[in-house]
């Protein structure tokens, strides 16, 4: 308790200090400097300068530097694109980039896959701060409420601490205008009765340099597979002040919750998808996934007469994640019953604190230009989890027999109703304290010539504690992680680059809080990618990427000894991928990608001794690839719509099974009239039956499936 405390009063400190030492010191108030954010070109978009909050986002880079001058895969998904392809929450954001798949899985949150690795190995960020595992904290936000999603495809430790293996997603939040008003309205009904709205508004408030940011939403539906609606509400808002044309304040909060009546896949017949259950959900009647999650942010820049660029935020989160479900189906297509097996009741109670503190200084060197920088992150996360679990033979003191019913006609009783006896409650508290400080520069050895290079040291201590069992372990971890590349403009419309970069994620008893399972080391990755990019005629761009990523220390279970585990497994993958979009007449606008992988597991075994060694991971796309078009036939009328390809996927680890390759067919006509633009959008319009992403949490043979096909009116305004 008393770290805690000191901590807690540490931070506070150091956030008083960063944000009003520099206001004491420089007391002048010039008027601030305005400019038109809104003619600003792609080729000149800056990762983090577009908004406040937007500053702590650096999924890229830290140092501010043009996106072309990054030696990596970094797609930003704006709002405008958002609105454009009707990406309704940050999955579907997501999905619209190079190699990426995924889903929402009840167990797993909002759930993805790139490179080759899925899960916690890919690091979700929310304006640049990690709250905690995906697997854990993930959830189906509405798009509504982003400025964009930043999407950065391989291991980037060294941006933003372990978490990454092979990716990273940011979502930006949008903030305020102190330029002009802005307003926005959305208002959406489709299929199953879904329900969507959204409100927002920014601007100057009247009062001397200070400017608001407020927008709320809401998503209902019935959902596609019987009993199995959800409802979502969402607010966030931001406060910027002024103080000077060099120093800006920001106090930023959000809010969130939802309620999901949760279904846990369809099970298979024999390994195929049977229409027979296609839209049959097999949960308890009583089941539960929700969450309430908030936060608090304050941001702070300074950037005094270009001697430096120094950005400071501090956060809180809070989040409360409840969970209570029957997870597990085996369905027998001959006698039409579905066995009902896997208890579980979770319960969440987090709270992370914490403060990221930066300085740029963009001084050269010796007559070359150089951006260096230097950063210090702290935090805390306070984290209990409540977990029961009953399934056949899994919990040795609760009689549990798996219940049947009828796979077509269900009938399915309480969550208590499956048990003989109340399950024992095993409450884990874990606290983490994680202490890094980080580097970053660009040398520019010409003009067209430049090495960009990163180095961040991590010190992360773990305590978990078992109420009332006396359980205790505590560790500390220790990485490191780096980033080397050369960005070279080859020509003024070619640009090559090279990278070497690592990663670091924690295993699985980390990820899940529980202390009666040894933590040895982090689970680490290095990738090898080059790249180029190239322009075509001023109409346009394509982007190639090859890339070679190995993981290593991967937590497996010992065989014959049950619940012991050891650090040997080795993973890799290696691929291409390639993505481009092109206007080749003011009309008419095209947008695609696809990437091609080879994944598999280098050292890997089973409890039961069993070596994977050559297979295939589970939910990793051989293949993928989304193409998009649009065409305005003028001011008033457009049409366009996509196609997304998805390979196939191996079913399990043991690639006993397999989830076949899809087409999915997007179509919508729009008119606009002066600030309002209506939408009739169709997805999967060609009905096909789409096996998204494989549950295999329990080892059966269950998937989730996408959405039939569904239609949607769509009324957006802007000012």
């Amino acid at each position: 308790m008393c770290k805690r405390v000191l901590f807690y009063l540490s931070v506070f400190f150091l956030t008083i200090a960063s944000i009003f030492f520099p206001a004491v010191a420089f007391s002048e108030n010039p008027e601030i400097e305005t400019q038109d954010q809104d003619v600003q070109q792609l080729d000149e978009y800056l990762v983090q300068d577009k908004s406040v909050v937007g500053n702590v986002g650096y999924t890229g880079s830290r140092l501010g530097i043009p996106q072309k001058e990054i030696p990596a895969t970094l797609e930003i998904i704006d709002q405008q694109t958002i609105e454009q392809r009707a990406y309704r929450n940050n999955i579907d954001a997501v999905l619209g980039a190079v190699g990426w798949s995924g889903a929402f899985s009840p167990e797993n949150g909002a759930i993805f896959s790139a490179r080759g690795f899925t899960g916690n190995d890919i690091q979700i960020l929310h304006d640049g701060t990690r709250i905690s595992n995906p697997t854990m904290s993930s959830r189906p936000f509405n798009s509504f409420h982003f400025d964009r999603v930043e999407v950065l495809n391989g291991p980037a430790s060294v941006l933003n601490g372990e978490g990454s293996i092979s990716g990273t997603v940011n979502y930006i939040s949008k903030t305020p205008n102190p330029i002009r008003h802005e307003h926005q309205a959305l208002i959406s009904y489709g299929s199953f009765e879904t329900v969507r709205l959204g409100l927002g508004s920014g601007g100057p408030t009247g009062i001397k340099n200070l400017s608001y940011r407020v927008d709320g939403s809401l998503n209902d539906s019935d959902g596609y597979v019987a009993r199995t609606g959800y409802r979502n509400r969402q607010l966030s808002g931001a406060l910027q002040l002024d103080i000077r044309s060099d120093l800006s304040v920001t106090l930023a909060g959000e809010y969130f919750m939802d309620d999901i009546d949760s279904w846990n896949g369809t099970p298979l017949n024999n390994g195929r998808i049977d229409d027979r259950v296609r839209f049959e959900a097999y949960n308890v009647s009583d089941n539960e996934t929700k969450a309430n999650t908030h936060a608090i942010k304050l941001f702070a820049n300074w950037n005094p007469a270009g001697l430096f660029e120094a950005k400071n935020q501090v956060y809180y989160n809070g989040a409360k994640r409840d969970w209570r479900n029957a997870s597990a189906y085996a369905y027998d297509g001959d006698t039409n019953m579905v066995t009902i097996d896997a208890l579980g009741d979770v319960r969440h109670d987090q709270e992370l604190v914490g403060n990221r503190l930066q300085v740029v200084f963009p001084q050269p060197i010796f007559g070359f230009a150089n951006r260096f920088l230097i950063g210090t992150d702290v935090s805390w996360n306070d984290f209990q989890r409540s977990a029961t679990f009953a399934c056949d033979g899994c919990d040795e003191n609760v009689t549990f027999t798996p219940v049947t019913t009828s796979a077509t006609n269900p009938s399915i009783g309480t969550f208590s109703s499956f048990l003989s006896a109340p399950l024992n409650a095993r409450t884990t508290f874990t606290e983490i304290a994680t202490k890094a400080v980080f580097f970053e520069d660009q040398f520019k050895i010409f003009d067209n010539l430049a090495l960009v290079g990163g180095l961040r040291a991590e010190w992360i201590d773990v305590e978990a504690t078992v109420q009332g069992s006396g359980d205790r372990l505590a560790n500390s971890f220790e990485p490191v992680s780096g980033r080397a590349g050369l960005v070279y403009d080859i020509f003024p419309t070619t640009t090559a680059y090279t990278q070497y970069t690592t990663g670091a994620s924690p295993p699985f008893p980390f990820v899940m809080g529980r202390s009666n399972l040894p933590m040895q080391t982090l689970e680490k990755s290095r990738q090898v990618e080059v790249g180029m990019r190239q322009g075509i005629m001023g109409k346009g761009e394509v982007n190639i990427a090859l890339f070679y990523i190995k993981k290593k220390d991967v937590l497996t279970p010992v065989p014959g000894s049950p619940g012991v585990f050891d650090q040997i497994g080795k993973q890799s993958s290696k691929g291409i991928e390639i993505s481009g979009s092109m206007r080749p007449i003011p009309a008419w606008f095209i947008q695609g990608n696809f990437s091609v992988l080879a994944a598999e597991f280098d050292e890997f075994v089973t409890r039961s001794g069993a070596s994977l060694a050559g297979n295939e991971p589970l939910n990793v796309p051989e293949a993928l690839g989304n193409l998009r078009t649009s065409y305005r036939l003028n001011e008033f009328f457009e049409f366009g719509g996509s196609v997304r390809y998805v390979g196939r996927r191996e079913g399990d680890n043991a690639n006993t099974f397999t989830l076949p390759a899809y087409y999915k067919l997007d179509l919508y006509g729009k008119i606009t009239w002066r600030q309002f633009d209506l939408t009739l959008r169709g997805r999967n319009v060609t009905d096909e039956t789409i096996a998204l992403w494989s549950e295999q949490d329990w080892g059966y043979q269950q998937v989730q499936l996408d959405e039939p096909a569904v239609f949607e009116f769509l009324l957006t305004f802007h000012n």
